[in-house]
């Protein structure tokens, strides 16, 4: 079995995370977002999302490695919209990867952000997209209510709020 390693992403890296996150979207995201999107999903038409969240300071990125070679990625911090709230932002990894990968990335995300003193995690996700939901929910995190439409890349996307809210340390 692979050994796993996380560490911070370096900008160096934005290239080959732009090309994950194309990988992850044109697999994960077939039968959810047009065909059009999709086409021009690529590591080019990324890689500027890529480069601005490992340049905002409000956020980190951080790579999962499975014998040396980076497998996906985690770009997490505050909440801009509830500043006490922590907020994974994204996460992608390799189509040739699974839930084990997405998981490892979702808890390191969980554990820094618990460190950095938030109580309660939010992550927004594709409401069409079961797979994502069914993981997110396996590890704790319920919708809390909030839904909206965010204009990303000349697409509406239907997109819906989860929260995960860290257990005092009296509920062990």
């Amino acid at each position: 079995m692979a050994e796993y390693t996380l560490r911070p992403a370096d900008i160096r890296e934005a290239e080959q995370l732009a090309g994950i996150k194309s990988s992850y979207v044109r697999s994960l995201y077939r039968g959810f977002l047009s065909t059009d999107y999709l086409r021009k999903a690529s590591r080019e038409f990324y890689l500027p999302e890529i480069i601005g969240m490992m340049r905002d300071e409000r956020l980190r990125v951080d790579v999962l490695e499975s014998d040396g070679v980076t497998v996906g990625f985690v770009a997490y911090g505050a909440d801009s919209g509830s500043p006490d709230c922590g907020l994974i932002r994204e996460e992608a990894v390799e189509p040739q990867y699974g839930r084990r990968e997405k998981d490892a990335l979702a808890q390191h995300a969980i554990r820094q952000l618990t460190d950095m003193g938030f109580q309660t995690i939010h992550l927004w996700l594709l409401k069409e997209n079961f797979r994502a939901r069914f993981l997110f929910e396996s590890i704790g995190f319920r919708h809390d209510g909030m839904a909206r439409f965010e204009p990303r890349d000349g697409q509406q996307f239907n997109v819906t709020r989860y929260a995960y809210r860290i257990p005092d340390a009296s509920d062990a």
